[in-house]
């Protein structure tokens, strides 16, 4: 219930000022910030703008993924993250709130999937033409996690010789386990990392071509078991053998 405030206008044209005393209606907001599984996130970044895009303050959030602003007046307002935690994809739109009752604290949460990155593969082989190679078509990868080893994906080569593959952030290495036929399949083990969201790579291997089988000449033929394992065998005109085995009688 309001008390009445007395005034009298005695002349004409008299301006009343009547002083009026009153608290200031403000409140706060309660940003918290935890990934998919409901895990807080500590570090991440947040300010806070009112609805002229005025930035007003800058939050980051604790141990327990939460960062509480200062008093905000009656109004509309946004928050906008400006710094993800490493690992974790940012949150990129406005997220808006109001001040609507004095006291009052606001809260929003905001949840970050983790990031990614995208690896990208062109296989090339070697051409007729001394230097030049084309693309292979076929060629085949397996992408493995470095750090449990684990496999994060199989690529297969198109028509232009390319594949791609989104992948989450970290440390992996990628080995041939297939190509073209006439070609010789890849030997090395090739190292990459994806660090930030949105990250790429891309990764050119290059197929040689297979010698040609004559005239006592051999060639090898590799077979990929596991992203730790190969076995080399050697083929010659009298037959198949693991390579330091093949022998010939003449």
């Amino acid at each position: 219930m309001t008390n009445p405030i007395p005034f009298a206008i005695s002349v004409h044209g008299e301006t009343v000022e009547i002083p009026i005393s009153g608290a200031l209606i403000t409140g706060k907001v309660r940003v918290i910030k935890t990934d998919g599984n409901g895990v807080p996130i500590p570090g991440v970044k947040f300010a806070v703008y009112n609805s002229n895009g005025q930035m007003l303050e800058e939050l980051t959030t604790g141990l327990d993924g939460a960062a509480l602003s200062g008093n905000l007046t009656l109004g509309d307002y946004y928050l906008l993250e400006t710094e993800a935690a490493a690992g974790y994809a940012p949150v990129t739109e406005q997220i808006p709130f109001s001040i609507t009752t004095n006291g009052e604290v606001v809260q929003k949460t905001v949840v970050n999937s983790l990031g990614a990155g995208t690896l990208r593969i062109a296989a090339q082989g070697e051409s007729d033409i001394p230097g030049a190679y084309i693309p292979l078509s076929g060629a085949a990868f397996d992408v493995y996690r470095d750090a449990d080893n684990g496999l994060a994906g199989t690529l297969t080569t198109g028509a232009m010789g390319t594949a791609e593959q989104s992948l989450p952030l970290g440390s992996y290495h990628v080995i041939q386990t297939q190509t073209a036929t006439g070609y010789e399949l890849s030997q090395d083990s090739y190292s990459f990392s994806l660090a930030v969201h949105g990250a790429s790579y891309d990764l050119t291997v290059l197929n040689e071509l297979t010698p040609p089988l004559g005239n006592g000449s051999l060639y090898t033929v590799t077979l990929v078991v596991s992203s730790t394992l190969t076995v080399t065998l050697v083929l010659t005109e009298l037959g198949l053998y693991p390579l330091g085995a093949c022998s010939s009688s003449k």
